[in-house]
């Protein structure tokens, strides 16, 4: 190949190499953003995420303190009056001993109940033979 033959072909391929380059970093430049989109986009559902449990477990806790705050001023009233604890303290003696008749009529009705399925078992067996 003479001179002239080289350089041409060296041109060309320079020319061709520095197309590709360009077609090549165009290519990584748009992947490169799609990619960077993706994990933005991902970011921020995770982000979306950690914010929303955040504010649930505050809500929680604030919710859950409330409710001990409740519970301890209930218990722990100084200004109570005498009658007030005699009147509470009647009126959880009459609802226990509702509670109490009511297991206890409850009981005697169970107990029947099983006294005829018994009744009944053994009759059916005396039937059968």
């Amino acid at each position: 190949m003479t001179h002239l033959e080289n350089d041409f072909v060296s041109g060309l391929k320079t020319k061709f190499q520095k197309e590709r380059v360009v077609i090549l970093s165009e290519f990584i430049n748009v992947f490169d953003f799609l990619n960077t989109s993706k994990c933005n986009e991902r970011v921020d559902s995770y982000q979306k995420v950690i914010n929303t449990r955040k504010v649930l477990v505050k809500h929680n806790f604030d919710l859950k303190n409330q409710l001990r705050i409740i519970q301890f001023n209930t218990r722990k009233n100084p200004f109570v009056h005498f009658g007030s604890i005699t009147k509470l303290k009647t009126s959880a003696t009459n609802i226990l001993s509702k509670v109490d008749k009511n297991l206890a009529s409850r009981l005697c009705r169970c107990r029947r109940v099983i006294k005829q399925q018994h009744r009944f078992s053994h009759s059916f067996q005396k039937c059968k033979i």
